[in-house]
């Protein structure tokens, strides 16, 4: 009994070692890019360097093309003389253009070739990070990872390549991928792409401060509201759509509820109702503009109503689900408002 033990623990210990040694020998990549080029893909890995003890670490950067996504990773290898060990990876940026078709392509390439984590974050990029003339001690990996951590409540935005590839399949449903620079060295929020079942639409940052859309950055929404003199903070913003069928008429209702806090008045006498009223007609606003640029011209379904009509009327869904989401263009849609704002400091008087 004593031997099958003792040769039990033997063979632990020779396959962690063995494991061990694998990853000793492999390139430890950190970061990945990803780009379409003209006959195939372009790919770019950060990796970390190996570097004396005593010395900070240091990252690279490799780069390959082939006409599919393998072949790049074999020119990669072929250069560096090792195979890379890609479960390290901190993110995934993808630099193309608002194509849905090359998006998904992309994705669906990287989840059947490379070894990434499924929830591995995605971000879409508008100009290349991963260059051979990238600083070493820069590890845009590591900020990749900071700006996620920093950002969790985005998890709801699809950000994960999992969740892209899920809701890329779903017509009901509107993808959002966040878009992200370096500044400064630090990852920088742009705006949000939405792509959709054929068109995608880019919205610079200030045009999704007022999203109920996680991408949108819960965590940094201000907004200055004029007349009412009032600055507040958006602690949560999410919406309800309500589908309605009279006779032959076919419409929603989309209420968007949102909570705020004040964080600065212009005088003490400003009243938060007033605030409230200036808020809500700014999100009805917005939301009526966003039907008209994102749904009607680009056929998107950003506020996910394929999703709550498969729920509400599902025997309608039946009908419209091959041709989703062409019918929302000649549905009317209704914005409603939903505002609470509440005083925690008492900056207000009474």
């Amino acid at each position: 009994m004593k031997r099958c033990l003792l040769a039990a623990m033997l063979l632990l210990c020779l396959c962690g070692c063995g494991r061990t040694d694998r990853i000793a020998h492999q390139t430890i990549v950190t970061a990945l890019e990803i780009t379409p080029a003209e006959d195939g893909w372009q790919l770019a890995v950060e990796y970390l360097q190996q570097t004396p003890p005593d010395q900070p670490a240091a990252y690279g950067v490799l780069t390959g093309e082939g006409e599919e996504l393998h072949l790049a990773l074999s020119a990669i290898e072929q250069q560096s003389g090792r195979s890379l060990y890609l479960e390290n990876c901190r993110v995934l940026l993808v630099c193309c253009p608002p194509d849905t078709t090359v998006f998904r392509q992309l994705l669906e390439e990287v989840d059947k070739t490379l070894k990434l984590r499924p929830t591995i974050p995605v971000a879409v990029i508008a100009k290349r990070m991963l260059t051979p003339e990238k600083d070493p001690e820069l590890f845009v990996g590591g900020e990749g990872d900071r700006f996620f951590s920093n950002n969790r409540r985005m998890d709801g935005g699809r950000l994960t390549l999992k969740d892209h590839l899920n809701t890329l399949k779903d017509p009901s449903r509107c993808t959002a991928s966040v878009v992200l620079e370096l500044e400064e060295e630090r990852m920088v929020r742009k705006g949000t792409v939405l792509w959709g079942s054929e068109q995608a639409a880019v919205l610079p940052l200030q045009d999704g401060l007022l999203l109920p859309l996680s991408t949108a950055g819960r965590n940094s929404r201000w907004v200055m509201l004029e007349k009412s003199g009032l600055e507040v903070e958006i602690k949560n913003l999410a919406c309800q759509v309500h589908w309605d069928e009279t006779g032959e008429t076919f419409g929603l209702t989309i209420t968007l509820r949102c909570r705020g806090e004040l964080r600065w008045a212009r005088e003490e006498s400003a009243q938060l109702d007033l605030g409230e009223g200036e808020l809500a007609g700014l999100l009805e606003a917005q939301g009526e503009q966003l039907w008209q640029q994102i749904t009607e011209e680009k056929g998107i379904d950003l506020f996910d109503t394929g999703k709550a009509l498969s729920w509400q009327k599902p025997e309608i869904w039946k009908i419209l689900e091959d041709t989703w989401p062409d019918p929302l263009g000649k549905a009317s849609c209704k914005f409603v408002a939903d505002v609470v704002l509440s005083d925690p400091s008492g900056l207000l008087e009474g």
